[in-house]
């Protein structure tokens, strides 16, 4: 089986979602490819912080696991109306196993804050970016853009941080959440063009505002990281421009370039 399904140009989910379909595969790839992470990871290992980074590093750790915490509870809420979007039987069992993913993410990031002596709370203000992802008129399609630039946002993160030395004892579970991450951008460059071809202006329209809203939103909250993110050795802006031009590049690819405009503020 190869490592990620192509969309075809033109193509349209099956209605049986049987063995050999394209939904199928990429169900059949998340499932060999779950991973555990109390036998793979070892907690008894202790973190390798540098101490003047580590306050900064537990304050970021701590977002990340607010935005983790965030998509868990949003897909749950949306697994079973963007699976019958999808028109596809094998999309809904994608999707429970993606769930499976972001409970290992967030347990993961639970304990890791805890051996950082910080208690993993959410914070309220980056929680509230899950408004835009699953609220509103055409959730659905919202809830799929949306998660393309979190999924991008979570990519660009952790291997920026595992490329900064910041801990490798991370690194241990970050390696294995981007293998988790490049799989849900996949099952997105499937989704969305099976769900956005039968697109009318309407809902085109109110994708369009509302991410132009959610991405200069989040744009916005990334500025307040500035201070934090360089403390730790990461560029806050070099990692939001990476994210919005992977963005560019894959709307233009799924084929509605100018869809969503990423902002590039200066």
């Amino acid at each position: 089986m190869p490592a990620f399904e192509t969309h075809p140009a033109g193509a349209r989910a099956t209605e049986d979602g049987g063995p050999g379909t394209r939904w199928h595969r990429i169900y059949r790839r998340a499932v060999e490819r779950q991973w555990d992470n109390e036998r793979e990871i070892d907690w008894s290992a202790s973190t390798e912080v540098d101490p003047r980074r580590a306050d900064a590093w537990r304050r970021l750790v701590t977002i990340f696991h607010t935005l983790e915490s965030m998509g868990l509870v949003v897909i749950n809420e949306m697994a079973n109306s963007v699976g019958r979007r999808v028109g596809d039987p094998s999309a809904p069992l994608y999707l429970g196993m993606q769930v499976a993913d972001e409970v290992r993410h967030v347990d993961c990031l639970r304990r890791y804050l805890t051996k950082l002596g910080q208690a993993p709370k959410r914070q309220p203000l980056y929680d509230s970016l899950g408004l835009f992802a699953s609220k509103g008129f055409a959730r659905t399609e919202n809830w799929l853009a949306s998660t393309l630039f979190s999924e991008n946002f979570a990519t660009v993160f952790l291997r920026s941080s595992i490329e900064a030395g910041i801990d490798p004892f991370a690194n241990q579970f970050f390696r294995s959440f981007l293998k988790d991450e490049a799989r849900h951008v996949n099952f997105l460059e499937n989704a969305i063009p099976d769900v956005y071809e039968r697109l009318g202006s309407v809902r085109r329209g109110a994708v369009k505002v509302t991410q132009f809203a959610l991405l200069r939103f989040a744009w916005m909250l990334g500025k307040r990281l500035d201070d934090d993110a360089r403390a730790v050795g990461l560029d806050r802006r070099a990692l939001y421009d990476e994210v919005f031009q992977r963005m560019e590049d894959q709307w233009r690819k799924m084929g509605f370039a100018g869809l969503v405009v990423p902002p590039r503020p200066r």
